[in-house]
C-alpha cells in the first residue's frame, strides 16, 4: 500500500469516529465581534482573554520594533538571534511575576518540551534518578516532555495521579527513592477551567523535598488582583518552575520559564527546543512587552464577566465548574453530539469550540466557552441562547466529571 493510501485510509476512519477537525477562517483581529468563515460572528473560543490581540499600543510597539530590528530574528538565541528586544522581554516578564529570571520560548509547548528534558539531562548527569509525578488532566506539552525525558535517560520515572487528587499524589511521593522528585501540574486546567490546589502542592513539595512546577498558561493576564496569575490569585509564592505564555491572555504568542536565575542558566544550556529554534522576532517581544503593561488595567473587568457568564449559564440549568478562570466547560458526551451544538451555536451568530478526543477521553467531549474583557451584556446573553438548546443533549452526560473547586 502506498503512502498515499494508507493516509487516505487512516484519514477515512478518523472522520467516521466523528474525529476530524478543521480550522475556521477569521478575517479580522480576535476581537469579540469579527469574521469567521465569512460571516460577521461573536467569539466565544478565543484564548485572547483581555483583547489585547487588537490593541494599539501593541501594534505600535510591533511596529517600531519592525522598523528598527526587522521582521526576523535572523538565528537561534545562542548564535544571532538575540535582540535587545528579548533581553528586554526577559526582563519585564522576571518582573511581572516576581521572579529573579526568565527565559523565552517560541511557544508553551516548546517550553514544556524543552524544561523537563532538560531537568532530566541535568540529572543524568549527576548521576541521579528523577522521578516525575504529573496530573491526570495536564496539558499534552507536559505528557510530551515527561515522554521525551524519559526516552533520553532511563533514570526518569513518572507517575500520574487522579485529576486534583493530592492524596494519591502524597502516597507517591511517600514511595519514591529517587534522589530528585518533580511535581508538574497546570495552574488552570485547560479542558476544565479549574485551578490547580496551589495550597496543597506546594505544602507536599516541601514536605518530600521536591521540585514544583506550575504550567500556568491559562492563569498568566486572568487571575489575581494584577492578573499575575494562579500563584497571586492565592497569594502564594511562585513555585521552583513557573511557566507562562503570551499566546493567551497577552494577546501575542510565545512563552517563558521563570524562576532562579541557576535554574534560568541550566534551561538556557540545556533546553533543547530554546537552543535549537530561531529566536520569535523582535516585534513579538516588543508586543509582549507591552502587553505586560496593561494587564492591571483589564483583568477585574475580565473577572466581571467571567462571573456573569457563569451565573447565567447556571440560571439556564448548566452545571458549570466554580472557578475564577475564563474557560467555562458544558459537558456534552458524544463527539457527533458536540459537533452538532458547536454548529448550532454558530447558526446563531456564536462560535463555540468542539473539544474531543484526544484533547478529552472518548465519549466525554464537551462545549468550550472562553470569556472576554470586552463582552458586553447583549454578548453574553447571545452566548446563552445560542448554547441552551444543547443542554437536552447534554442532560444524560455524567456533569460530575467537573466537579466544582
Amino acid at each position: 500500500m502506498s503512502l498515499e493510501d494508507w493516509a487516505f485510509s487512516s484519514n477515512t476512519s478518523w472522520c467516521e469516529r466523528g474525529l476530524e477537525r478543521a480550522e475556521r477562517i477569521i478575517s479580522g483581529s480576535q476581537s469579540p465581534h469579527t469574521v469567521v468563515d465569512g460571516r460577521e460572528t461573536l467569539l466565544a473560543g478565543s484564548s485572547d482573554y483581555l483583547g489585547l490581540g487588537a490593541n494599539r499600543a501593541l501594534a505600535d510597539a510591533a511596529h517600531k520594533a519592525t522598523l528598527r530590528a526587522g521582521v526576523g530574528s535572523g538565528g537561534s538565541r545562542l548564535t544571532t538571534g538575540t535582540s535587545d528586544y528579548h533581553v528586554a522581554l526577559e526582563r519585564d516578564l522576571a518582573g511581572f511575576v516576581g521572579a529573579p529570571a526568565a527565559l523565552v520560548f517560541g511557544s508553551g509547548y516548546h517550553a514544556n518540551m524543552g524544561v523537563i528534558p532538560a531537568l532530566a539531562a541535568a540529572a543524568r548527569d549527576c548521576g541521579e534518578r528523577l522521578s516525575i509525578f504529573s496530573d491526570a488532566d495536564n496539558h499534552a506539552s507536559i505528557i510530551d516532555g515527561i515522554r521525551l525525558a524519559k526516552s533520553s535517560y532511563q533514570g526518569v520515572r513518572s507517575s500520574v495521579y487522579p485529576h486534583l487528587d493530592v492524596k494519591t499524589l502524597e502516597e507517591q511521593l511517600a514511595a519514591d527513592a529517587s534522589e530528585r522528585r518533580l511535581i508538574v501540574s497546570d495552574g488552570v486546567f485547560s479542558m476544565s477551567g479549574e485551578l490547580a490546589n496551589l495550597h496543597a502542592l506546594q505544602k507536599l513539595a516541601q514536605d518530600y523535598n521536591a521540585w514544583l512546577m506550575i504550567d500556568d498558561a491559562h492563569g498568566i493576564g486572568t487571575l489575581g488582583r494584577n492578573g499575575r496569575g494562579v500563584c497571586e490569585h492565592f497569594d502564594l509564592p511562585l513555585p521552583d518552575i513557573y511557566i507562562g505564555t503570551a499566546s493567551k491572555a497577552l494577546g501575542v504568542a510565545g512563552a517563558f520559564v521563570a524562576g532562579s536565575e541557576p535554574l534560568i542558566k541550566l534551561c538556557r544550556q540545556r533546553c533543547r527546543s530554546y537552543i535549537f529554534s530561531t529566536s520569535m522576532p523582535p516585534s513579538q517581544a516588543a508586543a509582549i512587552s507591552a502587553a505586560l503593561a496593561l494587564v492591571p488595567s483589564r483583568v477585574q473587568r475580565l473577572a466581571r464577566v467571567v462571573r456573569n457568564l457563569r451565573q447565567r449559564l447556571r440560571a439556564n440549568g448548566w452545571k458549570v465548574v466554580d472557578s475564577p478562570a475564563p474557560i467555562i466547560v458544558l459537558p456534552v458526551g458524544a463527539e457527533g453530539a458536540a459537533m452538532e451544538c458547536a454548529a448550532q451555536a454558530a447558526e446563531r451568530g456564536v462560535i463555540v469550540s468542539p473539544i474531543r478526543y484526544p484533547s478529552v477521553p472518548l465519549g466525554q467531549a464537551l462545549l468550550r466557552l472562553t470569556a472576554h474583557a470586552d463582552y458586553s451584556e447583549e454578548d453574553i446573553a447571545l452566548i446563552v441562547d445560542a448554547v441552551g438548546p444543547c443542554l437536552n443533549s447534554a442532560t444524560a452526560v455524567l456533569t460530575t466529571k467537573w466537579p466544582s473547586q
